[in-house]
């Protein structure tokens, strides 16, 4: 867990200078977000079902961006064995 916070760390130093930033996808760690919400990112994807076998893992982060509430994202709970993770989505209205 300690490497993938450390993965996000970096690439939220390289999104710094940019006011509009979506970052998403598996992030293989529960608590990665926090993180990404030390630096000012909303965390739309952190709660819901799991993901994967392992817990939610997947996830998405923004900056620059307005979540309108907690209703506006969620998990796609049938993927009819596409993936081995489920995928989340989430609304982001543009400031």
């Amino acid at each position: 867990p300690a490497a993938r916070r450390e993965q996000l760390a970096a690439i939220l130093a390289d999104a710094e200078p940019y006011p509009y930033v979506i970052i998403g996808g598996d992030m293989n760690d529960v608590g990665v977000g926090e993180t990404a919400r030390a630096r000012g990112y909303a965390w739309p994807t952190r709660r819901g079902p799991a993901t994967s076998s392992l817990g939610r893992l997947d996830h998405i982060f923004f900056k620059g961006f307005a979540a309108p509430d907690s209703t506006a994202a969620g998990t796609v709970e049938n993927v009819s064995g596409a993936s081995d993770h489920l995928p989340v989505w989430a609304v982001a209205i543009l400031r």
